[in-house]
């Protein structure tokens, strides 16, 4: 059983286990996660996506990148005939319970607490949040609770 998990994100991140015990993740690379997807889509389960949409005081350009970036991984699984689901950001939030508002590092601090195992993976070499994997691990964990 895989169960994959996207953070479309800026810069986005993809994350599988097989187990809930050991987690691998894929920073966002077009060719990487397509590569990924095509030799192991006959071993996923389900692909969690996180479903996002435009926010006020965004710009039309990143907004257009955003939407392409979806579209594209969608059409992938489609054509791949993978099933997924589309998860908003508060429910896979609420799911994980972390704090309304409490931002990337409330997110951070809620997956080290479920998942202690990652969180050497989850920081960069510099001491920052590497972008996307908190996030993505999240909308994985969702995939408990949504089985559609």
């Amino acid at each position: 059983m895989m169960i994959v998990g996207i953070d479309i994100g800026a810069k986005g991140c993809m994350c599988w286990t097989n187990d809930f015990r050991k987690f691998n993740f894929i920073d966002y690379d077009k060719n990487l996660w397509s590569y990924f997807l095509r030799e192991h889509y006959f071993a996923i389960d389900k692909v969690m996506i996180e479903l996002v949409h435009s926010m006020p005081r965004q710009g039309v350009k990143s907004m257009f990148t955003f939407g392409e970036k979806l579209g594209w991984i969608q059409g992938f699984l489609d054509a791949l005939e993978v099933n997924y689901t589309m998860v908003k950001p508060q429910q896979w939030q609420k799911l994980l319970k972390v704090s309304s508002g409490s931002g990337k590092q409330g997110i951070y601090k809620r997956v080290k607490e479920v998942y202690p195992q990652v969180q050497k993976e989850l920081i960069g070499s510099r001491g920052g949040l590497k972008d996307g994997r908190a996030d993505s691990l999240g909308i994985l964990h969702s995939y408990k609770f949504i089985k559609e």
